[in-house]
């Protein structure tokens, strides 16, 4: 029996509600909520009006409610039966695995690594460790290109990025949270950087990364490239790359903390205010996406300029 699609451009995978609040506002009230029928999944679809190629294009957002790449998989796959897209996109916040990539900084990566994945058990009596092999998954290479050099084909909006994300972190994160952050010997920079492909790579797997010892067993015993952990990309890029033809397929993270003993020592001085911070610095990357998504051949169409650059409402600051 044959599945009755309905064709969207691009479908764009969230795993938190709080990830999820901050994209649904800035995309607008226009996107309206679709329960699907056989999984309990509400999609929120919606039209992006490009007036250079006088046309619409749709997006699929999928809010799944739940971490982890079981779900992801899950869910996208079911997205994808019914509304197949040419591009799937993975939104949401990740934890450091270098120093070089602090909270509030936006990371795309080359590959995904479904790290745990394929393991084999080691060891006699009390003594064991994991001998991994895993599952990697590349991100579109065309995509993370256009990444990599948006700095400098279009240096205007990079520029318009870098402010807001310096205006986001004025108001998270103030004197005080710096404070107590140096005073638990955990040192920041002031603003916020994009780091896209270098074969820098994304870890997605089942743990959240709160001990030294499992930081340093991923960077030095399973892959010295590794720069984030999370738990949802591998699901999605699985789910997308097995689909014939296959939908390009990229991640964006922003960062919340870091995979080690610094997550407690972040969530302990700033509370929530970082992983506010991750939320609302990928997103507006995420309207940089879908416009270099929308293409012409191989010409990029920028669409929608007030939309992208528009007013975009911040929630209130904790400690306004």
């Amino acid at each position: 029996m044959s599945v009755e699609t309905e064709r969207v451009d691009i479908l764009l995978y969230i795993a938190l509600e709080e990830e999820f609040g901050v994209l649904i506002k800035a995309l607008g009230d226009k996107f309206q909520p679709r329960e699907l029928q056989g999984i309990a999944l509400t999609l929120f679809l919606g039209d992006i009006v490009s007036p250079t190629l006088q046309r619409k294009f749709r997006i699929a957002v999928v809010p799944a409610g739940k971490m982890g790449n079981t779900r992801a998989a899950t869910f996208v796959s079911a997205t994808l039966e019914k509304f197949p897209p040419s591009d799937v996109v993975v939104l949401g916040i990740a934890g450091s695995l270098s120093n070089e990539l602090e909270p509030g900084d936006v990371f795309i990566p080359d590959s995904v690594n479904e790290y745990l994945a394929n393991s084999a058990s080691a060891g006699e009596k009390l003594t064991w460790c994991l001998r991994t092999s895993g599952n990697t998954f590349q991100t579109s290479l065309r995509l993370l290109n256009r990444f990599q050099m948006f700095k400098h084909t279009h240096a205007e909006g990079h520029a318009k990025w870098v402010e807001d994300t310096k205006t986001h972190r004025r108001t998270f994160i103030d004197a005080a949270t710096i404070t107590k952050l140096r005073e638990k010997k955990v040192l920041l920079r002031e603003d916020c950087h994009l780091y896209a492909g270098d074969d820098r790579k994304l870890f997605s797997g089942p743990t959240v990364g709160k001990g030294n010892a499992f930081a340093k067993w991923i960077t030095q015993e399973v892959d010295r490239k590794a720069f984030a952990m999370e738990m949802e990309s591998a699901g999605a890029y699985d789910a997308a790359i097995v689909r014939t033809p296959a939908p390009r397929t990229m991640a964006i993270r922003g960062i919340s903390d870091y995979g080690d003993s610094r997550k407690t020592k972040i969530e302990s001085a700033a509370k929530e205010r970082f992983r506010t911070l991750a939320a609302l610095n990928a997103p507006p990357y995420a309207w940089l996406v879908l416009a270099a998504l929308i293409l012409l051949g191989d010409k990029i169409i920028w669409w929608a300029t007030e939309r992208v650059w528009g007013p975009f409402s911040l929630p209130s600051s904790p400690h306004a």
